[in-house]
């Protein structure tokens, strides 16, 4: 989504919640993850620093349940705490990530011990491998 969109959703949204809830959430809407190389890089210093003022923020969003990941197909290993050890703390709601181009979740939440997000609404139909994608995610419902 192109910043110039981004500005109206954001500013569509905020004209219908009640004032009491913008004064206590800051909502961002950036551009679209077209590579996984580009998601993991995001997501990894996302981990490290999850402040709406990172250079990650500013260009994809803020928080990381409002990225536009819906082109990405590859989703394995992206919060993996083996391929990146801060992965075992991440906890965050991705209720709002669109998966529907996804073709690849193995071991996506591997090792992420805290999480235990809702992803019920996650689109899995076109998913051709879901190996191992809990794997030691002892907190996942």
């Amino acid at each position: 989504m192109q910043r110039r969109n981004a500005t109206k959703v954001s500013l569509l949204l905020a004209a219908l919640l009640p004032t009491t809830v913008l004064a206590q959430t800051t909502v961002t809407f950036g551009t679209s993850f077209t590579t996984t190389d580009d998601l993991i890089a995001a997501v990894d210093a996302y981990v490290d620093n999850p402040s709406d003022d990172t250079v990650v923020a500013l260009e994809y969003g803020h928080p990381i349940g409002n990225w536009c990941v819906s082109e990405i197909e590859d989703f394995s290993y992206l919060f993996d705490a083996n391929r990146n050890p801060d992965m075992r703390f991440f906890n965050e709601d991705l209720t709002n990530w669109c998966t529907c181009s996804a073709t690849d979740m193995s071991y996506m939440f591997a090792g992420a011990t805290r999480f235990n997000g809702d992803i019920s609404g996650f689109v899995t139909s076109s998913v051709t491998s879901l190996a191992g994608m809990f794997e030691g995610a002892s907190q996942c419902k």
